[in-house]
């Protein structure tokens, strides 16, 4: 099909295949098709994403999980061996000697001492009982009393099992010993120790990790018949047993995919020396049902463009293509922030472009008036932000670390004293330099250092703090000062220092180009506080709340490596809050 246009010369010819419309409509197609397959590409990615992060999470988890139930039982079969080490225990067992009632009745209480102690060590002991055949006692944690043939049969029925770490038997989970070698005759022991584990207590710990509709957690030894599990919803627990027993390894940790009834289930396992195997598994329709949405958000967006460049090509047939075509530069010339003089447009056609023109070109010389202002404005404000951050000295971290270091002196713990006192000075004499509005990263760690080490000092009973070493690369990085100190002491004041044992902080440094990204994370649970989403809100609406040292951070590394850099917070695999502050490197911006 051809299409003729009238010229002084007569009608002008155009082939539809050379057309301003062909040619935009081809552009156009061709956009739409890399840009629908790019969005899949994208949707995709996403998934296997997300996939990996929530494997990585489950792999974290998991852990976490085995190495603390396995410390605890450890902690449980250590504490039983100490049990017979005891001399009154030896004078109790045999039935010969000297004692008499009042030494014999302090060598029971003091056993029974020894009992409650181990049930109260952990959550997972239900109860601990010590017989004595031959001197026909029975001792538990709440009682003491003389055995019963039926404590004879018990112990009899039982006591093929004291070589083996971990024992079920109808529907509870025990450890027993004897504290000597294996007899064949279970009448020639003089002591039998049997301990029962809470199997209550250990399905709660793995309801934690249930979370999700139709997830679950278990922990089974096939030669053993132990199986504990929760359940969310559906139980799928036994068809994924079964599924990982047909077809996965025996590798200590493993990562899989299971597809039972239909249904794919991201699973890790991992082993455990007392339990067995731990498994846990989340429905994978569930975890990824938020990313559905974006399925449809793309056939819309297809949908969407279609229609746009059909309507932009119909109208962009006009002669409008190089006035927009200036404008438009000119624009994208702003956006970069290039404001020069040279940016001026004319315009002698006097039509409505012209006012176009008229209206960038003062739009353009105000925006320049109101940047230089604005600039100036935020630099003096960022200073005197900065001066007061470094005023705010906390008087209760002064009283009390004054406080802290009269006690080590009075104590004698001169040394120690030495220490602390050398970390107050380059705490405050870091706080008091104010000659430079940045400084070298190595300082500001070699600051935030000074300050863990004096609440180190402070807490050592109850909080432990890893503060990794700042890659040497990094050491001559300029940064704004004070970015990691308050950080960290936001997370003494909001989430540590409350606690009253088994705190953590842990400061790291990871390279994540081009990005290097300083990691501050603790396991503390304040109640009160806000939850990293809500901070993470505040910080990119600029909302100050409760929140104004760490915006002052954030907005002060924006400002200063631009806005891809700043902080970021999360949940804290330690089960607290953490806080990611990113630099970017000067040669990525």
């Amino acid at each position: 099909m051809k299409r003729k246009l009238m010229s002084r010369e007569g009608p002008l010819r155009i082939n539809w295949k050379n057309s301003l419309r062909t040619r935009q409509l081809t552009i156009l197609i061709l956009f739409l098709f890399v840009s629908a397959l790019f969005s899949v590409f994208l949707y995709y990615n996403a998934i296997k994403v997300a996939k990996q992060s929530i494997n990585d999470k489950m792999n974290s988890q998991a852990d976490f999980y085995i190495d603390s139930i396995d410390q605890q039982v450890l902690n449980i079969e250590n504490m039983m061996y100490d049990l017979f080490s005891s001399r009154k225990l030896a004078f109790l067992v045999n039935p010969n000697s000297t004692l008499t009632d009042y030494e014999r009745r302090d060598a029971i209480l003091s056993e029974q001492e020894r009992l409650i102690s181990l049930k109260n060590s952990s959550l997972l002991v239900k109860s601990a009982t010590l017989y004595l055949p031959k001197a026909n006692l029975k001792i538990s944690n709440d009682i003491v009393e003389s055995m019963t043939i039926d404590d004879l049969l018990f112990i009899e029925k039982h006591y093929s099992l004291v070589n083996q770490i971990m024992n079920y038997e109808d529907n509870k989970l025990f450890m027993v010993s004897t504290g000597s070698p294996y007899e064949k005759d279970f009448k020639m022991t003089e002591a039998f120790f049997y301990v029962e584990l809470n199997r209550d207590k250990i399905i709660d710990t793995l309801a934690k990790f249930n979370t999700i509709e139709n997830s679950g957690s278990f922990l089974y030894q096939q030669n053993k018949d132990i199986y504990i599990e929760s359940t969310k919803g559906e139980n799928f627990g036994k068809d994924v047993m079964q599924y990982i027993n047909e077809n996965s390894g025996h590798s200590e940790a493993q990562t899989l995919s299971v597809d039972v009834h239909n249904q794919k289930f991201l699973t890790v396992i991992r082993k455990s020396d007392y339990f067995g195997m731990f498994v846990q598994y989340n429905p994978e329709k569930e975890v990824l049902r938020d990313l559905q949405i974006y399925k449809w958000l793309v056939s819309i967006y297809i949908v969407l463009m279609i229609f746009l460049s059909i309507s932009m090509s119909a109208y962009t047939e006009k002669n409008i293509h190089k006035p927009l075509s200036k404008l438009l530069r000119a624009f994208s010339r702003v956006e970069q922030g290039d404001f020069n003089s040279e940016l001026k447009l004319t315009s002698n056609k006097g039509n409505e472009f012209s006012y176009l023109y008229d209206a960038f070109n003062h739009m353009t010389q105000e925006i320049r008036n109101l940047i230089e202002e604005v600039y100036i404005q935020k630099n003096l404000t960022q200073k005197a932000e900065l001066k007061q951050l470094q005023s705010q000295i906390n008087p209760h971290f002064l009283y009390n670390s004054f406080f802290s270091l009269s006690r080590k002196i009075k104590r004698g713990d001169l040394e120690i004293a030495e220490e602390f006192a050398r970390h107050l000075g380059v705490y405050f004499r870091f706080l008091n330099k104010n000659n430079s509005d940045d400084v070298p990263l190595s300082k500001e760690v070699e600051h935030a250092r000074s300050y863990t080490s004096i609440q180190q000092t402070r807490f050592y009973d109850r909080i432990q703090i890893q503060f990794e070493k700042l890659p040497e690369q990094y050491n001559d990085l300029l940064v704004p000062r004070l970015i990691l100190q308050p950080i960290i002491e936001n997370a003494f004041e909001h989430a540590l220092e409350n606690m009253e044992e088994d705190g953590l902080l842990n400061i790291t440094f990871v390279v994540n180009e081009p990005f290097l990204e300083i990691h501050i994370e603790d396991n503390g649970q304040d109640t009160d506080a806000l939850t990293p989403e809500e901070l993470n809100a505040r910080l990119e609406n600029n909302d100050s709340g409760e929140v104004t040292g760490i915006l002052n951070i954030h907005k002060r590394l924006k400002i200063y490596f631009g806005e891809r850099s700043g902080l970021v917070v999360r949940k804290s695999s330690l089960g607290g809050v953490e806080v990611i502050i990113k630099l970017l490197q000067k040669d990525h911006e």
